[in-house]
């Protein structure tokens, strides 16, 4: 007589969802100052900056990186993207 065990693997895959929103009590976009605009200008996230004009975040950081969108770190390591920057492009992607 054979007794054969039959082994499982399970694997267990936790997703976590972080949000994070950055504002000022008025409800704006806090101004931060845009080294490439040379002005103050509101700043928002990657995924604050997406919803505003319709594409995905990853698009948004293909920008950033291409140069085509201005950008800020934070001490704390966060992204931020210049609305003005994002608003140029979003009017340049409309064009016919």
């Amino acid at each position: 007589m054979r007794i054969f065990w039959i082994k499982r693997k399970r694997k267990i895959t936790v997703e976590t969802i972080q949000n994070v929103t950055v504002s000022s009590p008025s409800g704006a976009p806090p101004a931060v100052w845009c080294h490439v605009c040379g002005d103050q200008v509101g700043m928002v996230t990657a995924d604050h900056a997406a919803a505003m004009i319709g594409v995905k975040s990853r698009t948004i950081y293909q920008r950033v990186e291409s140069g085509q969108i201005h950008f800020a770190d934070t001490p704390e390591g966060l992204l931020l993207v210049c609305v003005k920057s994002v608003s140029e492009m979003d009017s340049k992607r409309r064009l016919p």
